[in-house]
């Protein structure tokens, strides 16, 4: 079917009684790109090169997937009667494939220094100015590209073009020449132009030469500048703006990361425990972007409870028999005597170490990120955010305080435990 809508299109083009029509047809040919339309658009562009719609055939053989495409784009860059638009055009599409002849050099060398010598030549500077540059021919030429910069002559968009690639080929050495040979450009338009570019760089260099301007440029070249720094200065607010807002639970998270790191720190170091309770988990990373809506809360919560419930390996070590475990934590059964809160609870109760039913907030944080990640709404759910103060913010749907109130409650639970850690670590001693 794709075969025969392709031969309909070549046929279709093949017809056409003038370029408005192919073009057209050219259109829908792009979006297919098969190399059996290379040849007859070739066909067709040398049927209508001269005609104003001829560009648009060299876009689309540039546009066809075949190896034989730099082959036709340099026979239509080398025919003599090229005009100097498709040959600098051709030159664009020439570039991706690394044809750099001496041929196509030289005569884009010679556009060049044509429009220097102002005569009526149309072309895309850009494109021209890119393909000598990939070249490596225009450092030679940068002088050309610094005095049409400087004279009025051309028009502001062109001046604009060559001072950008000037500034490029030696971005130092040419921006110091300007630094030190201000006067030359002082209260012209090419000082405006300068100043509309440099205003855009970065580095100590270009630093200098917008210091140069401040200093002694015109008020229209100040104006820019300033305005410049202002939008920099908007932009810097609504970034700090945005990190207090997206990014607004940054400073808990670091807190948190902290704790932890202090509480593996004393863990290892204490009689009672020499591992890392925590192992390495990124997972409190999630949480630095605050929670806009129940989805996203419920997707914070998850990965906090996944965190929360990380621990090592060796706290199931409290050989703790289950008759004696019903002792200290209610409804714990054969199943869950190892679920790892239960197995936390009971080691530390092996080593000493006093500790809430609750252990430290821990379980009732548990089952709140359990239940709000598996969406529920029940009385369960409700009865224990009323009982830890947080049933108003779920009811009123404040879900970013919400978010941070949990976090908050997270890192007083581990400031707890690093806290009667210390303890019976300075008792041990």
């Amino acid at each position: 079917m794709a075969q025969e809508h392709n031969s309909k299109l070549i046929s279709d083009l093949y017809t056409c009684t003038n370029s408005k029509q192919a073009s057209s047809v050219l259109d829908d040919i792009d979006d297919i790109g098969d190399a059996c339309f290379l040849y007859p658009i070739y066909d067709a562009y040398k049927k209508y090169k001269d005609n104003d719609y001829s560009y648009a055939f060299l876009s689309s053989i540039a546009n066809i997937n075949s190896s034989e495409v730099p082959k036709v784009l340099k026979e239509i860059a080398t025919d003599p009667e090229i005009d100097s638009i498709a040959f600098v055009q051709t030159l664009s599409y020439l570039k991706k494939y690394e044809i750099f002849d001496d041929y196509l050099i030289n005569r884009a060398e010679a556009i060049l220094y044509r429009f220097f010598s102002k005569e009526n030549v149309y072309f895309y500077l850009t494109d021209l100015l890119d393909y000598l540059n990939s070249a490596k021919i225009l450092e030679k030429d940068q002088d050309i590209l610094k005095l049409i910069f400087e004279d009025d002559f051309f028009n502001k968009d062109d001046r604009s073009i060559c001072l950008l690639y000037f500034l490029k080929i030696k971005p130092k050495e040419n921006i110091t020449y300007y630094i030190e040979n201000f006067s030359l450009i002082k209260d012209k338009k090419a000082e405006y132009i300068l100043t509309k570019e440099i205003i855009g760089w970065t580095g100590p260099t270009s630093e200098k030469l917008i210091s140069k301007i401040k200093q002694d440029g015109s008020i229209h070249s100040k104006e820019l500048i300033q305005k410049k720094e202002e939008k920099v200065i908007e932009k810097d607010k609504q970034q700090e703006l945005k990190e207090e807002t997206e990014y607004a639970n940054a400073k808990i998270v670091k807190e948190i990361r902290d704790i932890r790191q202090k509480i593996n720190t004393l863990a290892q170091t204490s009689e009672s425990f020499n591992f890392v309770i925590f192992p390495k988990n990124d997972l409190i990373i999630d949480q630095i972007i605050l929670a806009k809506d129940k989805n996203s809360l419920m997707v914070s919560c998850t990965s906090l409870r996944e965190l929360i419930l990380d621990y090592s390996d060796e706290f199931k070590n409290h050989q703790t028999k289950l008759e004696d475990a019903q002792k200290y934590i209610d409804g714990i059964n054969a199943n869950t005597l190892n679920k790892p809160l239960n197995a936390i609870h009971l080691y530390l109760i092996s080593k000493n170490i006093k500790t809430s039913k609750d252990l430290f907030g821990l379980k009732s944080l548990n089952k709140i990120l359990s239940l709000i990640g598996a969406h529920q709404n029940d009385s369960e759910l409700l009865e224990i955010l009323k009982n830890e103060s947080l049933l108003d913010l779920y009811s009123n749907e404040q879900w970013d305080l919400l978010h941070k109130k949990i976090l908050v409650k997270y890192k007083t639970s581990l400031e707890k435990l690093h806290t009667i850690l210390e303890i019976k670590k300075s008792h041990n001693n």
